[in-house]
């Protein structure tokens, strides 16, 4: 599964290879759901943000506006003559489909997103509960041992609770509107 990962020479430690073998497997499980039509937005989107495109685009926007008034300048008509209505329609035109493609490029980056973060809260929230029982635990050992001397740790005690998520919600919200007034 992950010895592919550590290779020959074991560079990796197993934990970090399953760890990154897990997220090989996230990744991979998300972008098959990926249909051609929304490939194609995703490739186009990240061709359109490129500097080449921006170069390209330059110099034809500069390549119409110099030919059109060369060919004035010759005394022959200019397809689209200054101030350039063709270039300006077909520039709008072209910005309505770029922002079309943007937005549903980060429409499904927000999605992605999303679900990230909601494993990424559901693994914290699981890493509390494994955390609060082995302090717990690690403190029944402390009383229970008769070689350690018993003695209270008031900040061990208040860390074998387990934390009401609504609380320390409430709690974020109530010191950032704090610090936005």
């Amino acid at each position: 599964m992950n010895d592919s990962l550590r290779g020959n020479d074991q560079k990796l430690p197993k934990h970090v290879a399953d760890s990154i073998s897990a997220m090989a497997r996230l990744h991979s499980d998300h972008q098959p759901k990926r249909g051609t039509l929304q490939r194609w937005v995703e490739n186009t989107t990240a061709m359109l943000g490129r500097p080449t495109f921006t170069i390209v685009l330059s110099g034809a926007v500069s390549a119409w506006i110099g030919g059109n008034l060369v060919l004035q300048a010759l005394g022959r008509q200019a397809p689209d003559p200054p101030p350039f209505a063709l270039m300006s329609c077909l520039v709008s035109l072209a910005a309505l489909y770029m922002s079309g493609l943007i937005l549903a490029t980060q429409r499904r980056e927000v999605h992605s997103t999303t679900r990230r973060e909601q494993l990424i809260l559901e693994l914290s929230i699981r890493t509390e509960q494994k955390v609060t029982k082995l302090i717990e635990l690690v403190e029944k050992l402390r009383q229970d041992h008769p070689d350690i001397a018993d003695r209270i740790d008031a900040d061990a005690q208040e860390m074998t609770s387990s934390v009401d998520l609504h609380d320390v919600l409430d709690a974020i919200n109530t010191s950032h509107s704090v610090t936005e007034e």
